[in-house]
């Protein structure tokens, strides 16, 4: 029997079991434990030795429980959540008409309105925008394949969106192509469409332009807000250096147009929320190519506080959400490359203090979410470089 390794403590207060079976408790070094405000982790893995890049988890099965589904580039698999615990089945393969299943934006949706939760998604590998349907819980069971429903082929894609842009109550997906972004209404008979520029397929998918042509660099994740009097999309473009925001126009159907806000290499997200809790929307803004974490200060967005300058290479694994459970955003990070998984505890006035989590973790994707449905917000990664699918359970809850 393998015994348990200890990492040395990296804090005071900070103790890293990692057992064999990839499990441990997590104590922030700098949240007293104990401390009302101060949560601990257990630190759950899923996969290890395989490259998984984005990761989802919601009640796939239908069972009420939440599931995760997790996709890299050579398969995507459904994780079940179980009395028994949790397994693994792979939903997707690679094939030859379709060489790749790497993603960054796996969003759970229930596309073809059955009440079951689909995939969406985008490939920035094979320039793919697509989505994979639930074949429902009898089948789930089984060893079927999801079946595959390509939506256009989009030069340098890299994030979707659904927004209702025109006002009718129905979502529009949004997606961004070399320097604009484009926009589709949801086809009524939508398993049976066929991508954008088949006419020989009923009712494909047709693409409209959002934004004007020729913007420079290529948006990255997308998130709309209300700031002030309107909708605004908001986005980080870290190839051509800038984070900012596209304006809806006074008219549905008219072109936004682009603001941007400040010169900001490497900058992969904008996330709005309050983090001072003045009543006001501020932004967070995560550097995920290259170094650095901040916010700026609504509404007028010109005073800079900087969260973490250094302790993370590349956080392009980051969330925004209360995981501690006291009314203030926290920030929550994961390196690309080096630098391990951290927490940003907010004081509720926007002073945060940094919590290394995890020394080795690595992360392309995560999520602030209940995957154990108990109340509290626990920490999903896909771990990219770090080859491993991990949860870390947060036990602020339990008694």
């Amino acid at each position: 029997m393998r015994r348990h390794r200890l990492l040395p403590v990296l804090a005071a207060g900070m103790l890293l079991a990692l057992l064999n079976r990839g499990e441990a408790v997590v104590t922030p070094a700098a949240l007293k434990e104990g401390a009302d405000r101060s949560p601990q982790f257990s630190r759950h893995e899923l996969e290890r030795g395989v490259e998984l890049d984005s990761a989802v988890a919601a009640d796939f099965t239908g069972d009420g429980r939440p599931d995760v589904v997790a996709a890299g580039p050579k398969w995507m698999a459904l994780h079940e959540r179980t009395a028994d615990g949790w397994k693994r089945r792979v939903i997707r393969t690679v094939s030859d008409k379709q060489k790749s299943l790497f993603s960054i934006t796996l969003q759970a949706v229930d596309m073809d309105r059955d009440s079951d939760l689909d995939i969406l998604t985008c490939d920035p590998h094979a320039n793919t925008l697509e989505w994979f349907e639930n074949p429902g819980t009898s089948v789930n069971a089984g060893d079927a394949m999801w079946p595959h429903h390509l939506i256009d082929r989009l030069p340098k894609v890299h994030s979707q969106a659904l927004q209702d842009l025109d006002g009718d109550g129905k979502p529009e997906l949004v997606a961004n192509v070399e320097g604009r972004l484009v926009y589709y209404a949801l086809p009524d008979r939508i398993r049976e469409a066929g991508p954008y520029g088949d006419a020989a397929a009923p009712g494909s998918w047709v693409r409209k332009t959002l934004t004007e042509d020729g913007v420079e660099g290529t948006p990255h994740y997308l998130r709309f807000a209300r700031l002030g009097d309107r909708l605004r999309l908001l986005t980080g473009a870290p190839d051509a250096g800038y984070i900012g925001w596209w304006d809806a126009p006074a008219q549905p159907g008219g072109v936004w147009s682009r603001r941007v806000l400040r010169p900001m290499p490497g900058a992969s997200h904008l996330i709005p929320t309050d983090v001072n809790r003045d009543g006001e929307t501020d932004l967070v803004y995560i550097k995920g190519h290259t170094t650095g974490i901040g916010w700026l200060a609504g509404p007028r967005f010109e005073t800079d506080a900087v969260i973490d300058a250094d302790r993370v290479a590349e956080p392009h694994a980051a969330d925004v959400a209360d995981v501690d459970g006291d009314g203030a955003p926290d920030v929550i990070a994961a390196a690309r490359k080096s630098g391990g998984l951290h927490l940003w505890h907010n004081n509720g006035r926007g002073a945060f203090t940094a919590s290394p989590l995890d020394p080795i973790q690595l992360g392309l994707d995560l999520r602030a979410t209940d995957v154990d449905r108990d109340g509290d917000l626990d920490i999903l990664v896909a771990g990219g470089a770090g080859n491993n699918l991990v949860w870390y359970e947060n036990l602020k809850r339990r008694p």
